[in-house]
């Protein structure tokens, strides 16, 4: 059976989420990226953070933070006069480091925000501190809590602040460590922020590292434990299968932009277009050109 296809996208939930709609032939990446941006911006009646753009943008979050937020904030005028004295510098890296820390658990995340207190950002914290932040950051959130289901961590009802903070030590706090921006004292048990930072901390950088970490984690938990339920694209179509293939099928749209508009999607469930395995890409194509 053959589809006519009047109007096409590759379509996943919102949160990093994209439309293919924006990947013109000959249309330009940045231009399309920027016309976003402050369509955004125009909604929120601000700038938007990290975590807006990744709500609420069509295209993936991690385009805009390919060089870091800064570099893109930027190349928008953006920035504050200090947000523009940290160009180049470790502060910048500093940025970049945290938007890109790899995760397999969110560990990372109330650990470098036991460094975060009131609007500022502390060049130290105790252990102890960051096992109360870990643990708060489990026991007061359902949806963190699926992070907790190893045989390692599984009894994680019954501890304390100081397990909390024994698990710290042995896994974010050892691993950050091995980077350039964080240190840990063995001996005092203190978790703290290389001297090259010093310079830089404030409430400016504060509300940066805030914003990552929101992001970051926002990001992990959607990923790592995805609601299969709430992508509408993973159910059968409740419209006319027009015609499949062994990894994608298109199907009609059951609210239209245009009359004949055609729902194209991998019968996988990815995050974004650019999660689709080259073989589905290519299951998508020969639907479009069928």
């Amino acid at each position: 059976m053959h589809c006519r296809i009047l109007s096409m996208h590759i379509c996943a939930t919102r949160g990093g989420s994209m439309s293919a709609a924006w990947i013109g032939r000959d249309g330009s990446l940045f231009r399309k990226m920027r016309a976003e941006y402050l369509r955004i911006k125009e909604e929120l009646g601000r700038r938007p953070s990290r975590l807006d753009m990744y709500f609420r943008s069509d295209i993936p979050v991690r385009k805009y933070l390919k060089a870091g937020w800064l570099s893109w904030l930027d190349k928008m005028g953006d920035l504050t006069e200090e947000e523009r004295s940290w160009l180049g510098t470790p502060a910048e890296e500093f940025l970049i480091d945290v938007e890109r820390t790899s995760m397999n658990k969110a560990y990372k995340m109330p650990t470098i925000g036991s460094l975060l207190s009131g609007g500022d950002i502390s060049k130290r914290v105790s252990l102890e501190t960051i096992g109360r932040n870990l643990m708060d950051f489990y026991a007061n959130t359902p949806l963190h809590q699926k992070d907790l289901r190893d045989k390692s961590n599984r009894e994680w009802r019954s501890w304390d602040a100081g397990k909390f903070a024994d698990l710290a030590r042995r896994n974010p706090v050892h691993f950050l460590s091995k980077g350039r921006f964080f240190h840990y004292d063995k001996t005092k048990e203190v978790f703290y922020l290389d001297d090259s930072l010093d310079q830089y901390l404030s409430p400016a950088l504060a509300e940066h590292v805030r914003d990552i970490l929101d992001f970051r984690t926002a990001s992990y938990f959607k990923k790592r434990y995805p609601e299969e339920d709430q992508c509408i694209f993973c159910r059968e179509p409740e419209t006319e299968l027009l015609c499949d293939n062994e990894l994608a099928r298109a199907f009609l749209d059951k609210f239209p932009v245009n009359e004949g508009h055609v729902l194209i999607t991998p019968k996988r469930h990815v995050e974004t277009y650019f999660d689709a395995a080259k073989e589905e890409l290519a299951a998508i194509n020969d639907l479009i050109f069928r």
